[in-house]
């Protein structure tokens, strides 16, 4: 036959063998290597039954049965069953010759389907198959149940272990800030303060610090530069200028052995800019900066050129001396420019400060 219908089997289905390898063992080479390429190839198995005889034909999957036949359609394998014995082993075949390949034949037209044939009789028992493939592995069954045998006494809880390193993380963010407390009670009234003295006590001392420097512009006469001093607690009486003493810087950075006989008679012997002190009834005025510096006439420039000098230390009021409540140690400026022009853009720099004490008398 043509097409996918290889070979026709005429056996009757009473005697058709339920192993479809041995069912084709008289069939010719090339019709057997068909079929065994349809069973490699296929799930299923493709015959048509004859209606009358019972005759059975194996097909090709899209052969079709002819007028008075009925197809029938079985699987390759079917549920694996339980395995059988071992049959022994059949002598080997002779090998058979090669036959020559067929010419391909024109593709056939697609008939119709034909209609569903009904079931056929069931065949005879067949010899046992080979050995079937090994089943798949079952599932692993759930664990058993815990043994009865009781636990074991606690052990001995072991030492504590060394203390470990200290951490290397970065500290944490701050906590938010929390909530206002509560305001604390009133508290108890203190005693009432000694009354600030009037005048400073007769021997008591107090000290401080002056300083002065040019403005700017030095325009009003006669060009002093003036240092203030104000006591914080008055005197009973002004001092005169013969109970004033004005130490320049390089006597103030004298030691104390090494000045007049004047300073250490009227300032104490271990008077320093650091710890100014004075005698009763005197006014010790110690110097730590004097910048008397001018500008250059020719180039504009700061150098340093005295143009000032101390002109004295003058009561409030006018005189020479200190009154009840300070004085003012002046400095008097030789040459004034008043004009950028003049200075280049630089003015005068004239600066002096230091410390002082004063005793009552």
């Amino acid at each position: 036959m043509g097409g996918d219908r290889a070979m026709k089997l005429t056996w009757r289905i009473a005697s058709l063998p339920v192993g479809l390898f041995v069912g084709l063992a008289g069939c010719s080479t090339a019709a057997a290597s068909e079929i065994a390429h349809d069973a490699a190839t296929q799930t299923v198995v493709h015959a048509c039954v004859n209606k009358h005889s019972g005759a059975v034909v194996v097909i090709g999957a899209h052969a079709r049965c002819e007028h008075g036949e009925r197809r029938l359609v079985w699987g390759r394998s079917g549920v694996a069953g339980v395995r059988g014995a071992s049959g022994p082993a059949g002598p080997r075949g002779l090998e058979g010759e090669v036959g020559p390949g067929g010419a391909t034949g024109a593709a056939g037209v697609t008939g119709a389907t034909g209609a569903e044939g009904s079931p056929g009789l069931a065949g005879a028992t067949g010899r046992t198959g080979p050995t079937g493939v090994p089943g798949v592995t079952g599932l692993v069954g759930p664990t058993g149940a815990t043994g009865l045998t009781p636990a074991g006494p606690t052990g001995a809880t072991g030492s504590t272990g060394p203390t470990g390193p200290p951490g290397e993380g970065s500290q944490g963010p701050g906590g938010p800030t929390g909530a206002t407390g509560a305001a604390g009670a009133t508290g108890a009234a203190g005693a009432t303060g000694q009354r600030f003295a009037a005048t400073l006590e007769s021997g008591r001392s107090e000290t401080g610090v002056w300083a002065g420097s040019s403005a700017s512009q030095l325009q009003l006469p006669p060009n002093l530069i003036v240092g203030v001093i104000s006591f914080p607690i008055p005197l009973s009486a002004g001092l005169t200028e013969g109970n004033v003493v004005f130490i320049d810087a390089e006597e103030t950075a004298k030691s104390p052995e090494e000045r007049g006989e004047e300073i250490p008679e009227k300032c104490g012997d271990h008077g320093t800019l650091a710890d100014p002190t004075a005698e009763p009834a005197y006014l010790c005025v110690y110097t730590g900066v004097e910048s008397f510096n001018d500008v250059s006439e020719k180039t504009g420039a700061m150098v340093s050129r005295k143009n000032a000098e101390f002109l004295g230390i003058l009561n409030a009021f006018g005189p020479k001396g200190a009154s009840p409540v300070g004085a003012s140690v002046a400095f008097q400026v030789h040459e004034v420019r008043t004009t950028q022009e003049e200075t280049k853009g630089w003015f005068p720099n004239i600066r002096v400060q230091g410390t002082w004490a004063v005793t009552a008398p």
